[in-house]
């Protein structure tokens, strides 16, 4: 594809609005998903915002993953432990770092609203629970415990939805603007793309099914 790029690169991508030097640091990427990219260059925060929403559902999908990768992501992208569903088992379980399966962190109190008990997987969390609450530590005891013998959970997740496709289509058009934002041949800002960036604004908008396609 050949053409100068069309539109100043102090403009929002999607929206051609100007980008005032106060815009937001955004990742092209989502950060939850480790995107590590940063620009003030190609999104306006108004648009950002409203896309959201598309973003989250794109992080549904790619949660249990994270979760495994937790160790190696950046610790501002780090996952919290994510809630699933063991076949046969009626107790709450998370996927907790490093893709394990564990418990959910419970408390049990007494008649007062006291704890009385507490359980989770981790002896760090148990310690500073209890350093916020009246209780010493020989009354306390440690034990490790197997969660589950259990190979498969289920997690709630979107199979299908259009809010992925638009997400992924926006952070490439935005991680390619940005990394070429001094280049003459800006190809994401080029004419024939404009019906691309049209779908993309559109269904962001609201208006998916009178989005033009490319």
């Amino acid at each position: 594809m050949q053409g100068q790029a069309t539109t100043s690169p102090n403009k929002c991508l999607f929206t051609g609005v100007s980008l005032p030097s106060g815009t937001r640091l955004e990742h092209t990427i989502p950060e939850s998903l480790g995107g590590r990219i940063t620009s003030r260059r190609v999104s306006s925060d108004e648009f950002n915002n409203r896309s959201s929403a598309f973003d989250n559902v794109l992080r549904c999908v790619y949660l249990p993953l994270l979760q495994y990768l937790y160790p190696l992501l950046p610790a501002d992208s780090r996952p919290a432990p994510l809630a699933i569903e063991i076949p046969g088992h009626e107790q709450s379980f998370v996927l907790d770092k490093g893709g394990i399966a564990a418990r959910k962190a419970i408390v049990e109190k007494d008649d007062t609203g006291k704890p009385k008990a507490a359980m989770a997987r981790e002896k760090a969390w148990l310690e500073k629970f209890l350093s916020q609450q009246d209780m010493i530590p020989e009354q306390v005891s440690y034990v490790r415990v197997k969660p589950t013998n259990a190979t498969e959970f289920c997690v709630n997740s979107p199979i299908l939805s259009p809010h992925i496709e638009i997400a992924v289509l926006k952070s490439s058009l935005l991680t390619f603007d940005h990394m070429m934002a001094s280049s003459a041949h800006r190809f994401t800002r080029h004419p024939d793309l404009q019906d691309v960036r049209e779908l993309v604004r559109a269904a962001i908008d609201g208006r998916f099914r009178d989005a033009k396609g490319p």
